[in-house]
């Protein structure tokens, strides 16, 4: 993008307008004018040292860029105000008061963030690489700035207070909780953490968010008991079926037949009773397990 001054070297526009003729920009990209104290002392003092930028529109002039100027000098009751006209469109004018609301360093945070997204969302002038290549940032700021726009309002309110430092705040947006985003905020203004340390942090609590659940445990501990029953009653089955084999070779002796015969009962009482246990250990746990048909 052009820069302001080279918009001003093309248009070599420069006159003083009647205040009444000005007025505040539809793109003011601040949320409030803040104190204007200091600036309006600077001005009594030494005169106006950065001109208003405008445009016309309709029968006046609207505001690029210089809102606190304009109103620093209205309330002084300048009758004219030193200006530079550029005759630029709507994206244009946007682009301006970005870059020169960006290089004053005038917005806070989320200010600038809001402003960079009304561009690429809202407006839909351009690509964030679009933009960052024009206000002369990198990508991954614009895009970062951006991001700090998903965490609650509490904490968008201690950046703009200039309490909570914005390269701190874009370690949270990794958090999925908002609760969890707002109680380390809270920690790192409390204690004046570092970046690396609320970066560790957010690590740890992203790891323990992947650790299973209480249900997943439980549903894990289900399953294996399930399969432990299922294969000790599957051992039981063929224990049972080479019992039978004995069995049949102990025809020659009907009396330990007979004492074959009932063990094999207690087999089939263990093999039943299994079958029970599993079913009340499944019908007792978060999820069913496959059971093994009767014979």
């Amino acid at each position: 993008m052009k820069s302001i001054s080279k918009y001003i070297d093309s248009v070599q526009i420069f006159d003083r307008l009647d205040i009444k003729q000005i007025k505040p920009s539809k793109f003011n990209l601040r949320r409030s004018l803040g104190d204007l104290k200091e600036l309006m002392s600077s001005i009594a003092q030494k005169g106006l040292l950065q001109p208003i930028v405008v445009r016309p529109c309709g029968d006046g002039f609207e505001i690029i860029a210089g809102n606190r100027r304009y109103e620093a000098l209205r309330r002084l009751k300048w009758r004219k105000a030193p200006c530079i006209i550029l005759d630029v469109d709507d994206k244009e004018a946007y682009e301006i008061a970005i870059v020169e609301n960006v290089q004053r360093e005038t917005l806070d945070p989320v200010e600038e963030a809001m402003a960079y997204k009304k561009y690429v969302e809202e407006y839909g002038w351009g690509s964030i690489t679009e933009l960052a290549r024009k206000i002369g940032k990198s990508q991954e700021y614009v895009s970062h700035r951006i991001l700090l726009l998903s965490l609650p309002q509490s904490i968008l309110e201690l950046i703009s207070w200039r309490r909570l430092k914005p390269s701190i705040a874009q370690e949270l947006v990794w958090l999925k909780d908002p609760k969890e985003q707002e109680e380390l905020a809270k920690m790192a203004v409390d204690k004046n953490l570092t970046v690396r340390e609320v970066r560790r942090l957010v690590r740890e609590k992203r790891r323990k968010d992947q650790t299973p659940s209480i249900y997943e445990e439980l549903e894990h501990s289900s399953r294996r008991k399930g399969k432990l029953l299922e294969k000790s009653i599957l051992l039981l089955r063929i224990t049972l079926v080479r019992f039978d084999s004995i069995i049949k070779e102990a025809e020659d002796f009907p009396d330990l037949k007979r004492e074959l015969m009932n063990k094999r009962l207690v087999i089939h009482r263990m093999i039943d009773e299994l079958i029970r246990l599993k079913k009340r250990k499944v019908s007792q746990g978060p999820q069913e397990v496959g059971e093994i048909p009767a014979t």
